[in-house]
């Protein structure tokens, strides 16, 4: 059906490894500056982000890519939290003020990288709810538009009622393609987020 059709789209990312953010350009510029200015493996520091997908990392229950994709976002930027800094912190020589620097914009680098999927993924789940919703509102309209031209057919009522009705498919038709146009604007700005052009 149309809301199973809406949740396949999002569901390949969701079951994507986290790891995937460290593929982005700026990530992984900001990791070589990093690796370079100490003596942190590209290993180490690539176990900033959990061995889990992308819908674990950003708190989307595996139960919801059945019914809905609704992202948990009780606090701004959750996913951050499950990032261990401290680890690479750790293997930072706070006398170098290279060193230093280099950890603090591989670090403010990675948040930004998490936040704009965060947002991306929020984003496409919203437009992703609001378009199974309005899938279901054109097909009502249109049982409601056969309902109508039965009862005209029987006499039952007025071709003003026919034509209400009709108008109502027609503008609940139209925000299904301008919802449908938004959600695949809102899917390429998902991979865009996440480092796939």
């Amino acid at each position: 059906n149309s809301e199973s059709a809406v949740i396949a789209d999002i569901k390949p990312v969701l079951l994507t490894p986290a790891q995937i953010i460290s593929l982005r350009p700026d990530v992984q510029a900001a990791e070589y500056s990093l690796e370079s200015q100490t003596s942190l493996t590209k290993a180490e520091i690539a176990n900033i982000f959990p061995t889990i997908t992308l819908g674990g990392f950003f708190g989307v229950a595996d139960a919801m890519l059945i019914d809905q994709t609704r992202v948990w976002s009780a606090t701004a930027n959750a996913a951050v939290s499950l990032l261990d800094f401290g680890r690479i912190q750790g293997g930072v020589d706070a006398a170098r003020a290279r060193e230093t620097q280099a950890y603090e914009q591989w670090r403010k680098t990675v948040i930004q990288a998490v936040t704009d999927v965060e947002t991306a993924l929020t984003d496409t789940s919203h437009i992703n709810d609001r378009l199974v919703t309005l899938r279901q509102a054109s097909t009502n309209a249109e049982n409601s538009l056969t309902l109508s031209q039965q009862l005209y057919k029987e006499g039952e009522i007025s071709f003003l009622d026919v034509l209400d009705a009709q108008r109502t498919l027609n503008n609940a038709n139209a925000e299904v393609v301008s919802a449908e146009a938004a959600n695949s604007l809102s899917l390429i700005a998902l991979y865009k987020s996440l480092g796939v052009y």
